[in-house]
């Protein structure tokens, strides 16, 4: 196994890779963005486009990011979840493709896109809203931020 290969001691140190791969389709970015009981390790919103992008980071339990990547497509066009390119290899493509959940794999520096996400049809336009309208708390963030502790806020979009 190279070096990449090796799975990182936490899901931070795959959250560099997975920021530059969307740097240029999702201007503005936050992380530890919370919905209900859960923390979206990553969330893109592009208002050029008007799309967003929910990310779940694990190390090992590709299935456990999938229950977590279904709730995220209430308040995201598109989810991925993101793994170490050693758990990708394990991870079930069928499982996602079933459900619309895009795959990316972090080896390294590097972010590849094993599969691509659909956008989702259990959208909630009132969800989406409340992280992307101009008058959400969460506009007003800076981008490339590391990831927060649960006992913060969570980061916000500008």
């Amino acid at each position: 196994m190279c070096e990449n290969d090796m799975i990182p001691k936490r899901e931070s140190m795959l959250l560099p890779a997975v920021q530059a791969y969307f740097k240029r389709e999702y201007s503005q970015r936050a992380t530890e963005v919370p919905f209900y009981e859960h923390r979206i390790d990553l969330y893109g919103y592009s208002s050029e486009t008007d799309f967003s992008v929910a990310v779940e980071l694990k190390l090992r339990n590709w299935r456990r990011a999938l229950e977590q990547a279904l709730v995220y497509q209430l308040c995201s066009d598109f989810v991925f979840i993101a793994v170490p390119a050693s758990t990708a290899r394990r991870v079930d493509l069928e499982e996602l493709r079933t459900y619309g959940v895009g795959l990316l794999a972090v080896s390294g520096r590097r972010c590849t896109e094993e599969l691509p996400a659909v956008a989702s049809s259990v959208l909630n336009p009132q969800y989406k809203a409340a992280y992307t309208a101009r008058s959400s708390p969460w506009r007003h963030f800076e981008p490339d931020l590391p990831i927060r502790r649960r006992k913060t806020q969570g980061s916000v979009l500008r």
